[in-house]
């Protein structure tokens, strides 16, 4: 019996690391393009213009859509980054990234929360914090993705 609750409790907790895209937040992941993305331009960051960054908005089926900030590291040392990334579609949907080390040379990924787009123009932005400066972040332009009525 407290063998099975063991295992039970080791295999709740397993599930609960299991991340997707979709609910990636709040933990930097790899970028996974899918087939049917479209991205803002690229800007760098106020504090370096070795860190490069722009938002994306992913469509899935439906009308679902998610936003994802992707980061690069193009410096010659590792930065520590922090970030949020909003879905303007849906007013006050936005996810957080936590503090992480971004490798030199490496590209990273926030990937905001899936939720319904509408019909029109939706957009996605984000905002990176670096090297532990809480205000002032850089801001991503923003990224459009039209559908259709």
């Amino acid at each position: 019996m407290v063998r099975a609750a063991t295992v039970a409790g080791v295999v709740a907790a397993a599930s609960l690391l299991t991340v997707t895209p979709a609910a990636a937040w709040p933990f930097w992941q790899k970028w996974v393009p899918t087939s049917d993305y479209t991205c803002g331009p690229t800007t760098n960051h106020w504090k370096s213009k070795n860190v490069i960054f722009q938002t994306c908005i992913i469509r899935g089926s439906g009308k679902n859509m998610q936003p994802v900030m992707l980061v690069r590291n193009n410096a010659s040392v590792d930065i520590e980054i922090y970030g949020r990334v909003h879905a303007g579609w849906n007013p006050n949907t936005f996810a957080y990234c936590h503090d992480s080390n971004l490798s030199a040379g490496a590209l990273t990924a926030c990937y905001g929360k899936s939720s319904s787009g509408k019909v029109g123009n939706n957009y996605g932005w984000g905002e990176l914090y670096m090297n532990g400066v809480n205000e002032n972040p850089s801001e991503t332009l923003m990224a459009n993705y039209w559908i259709p009525g």
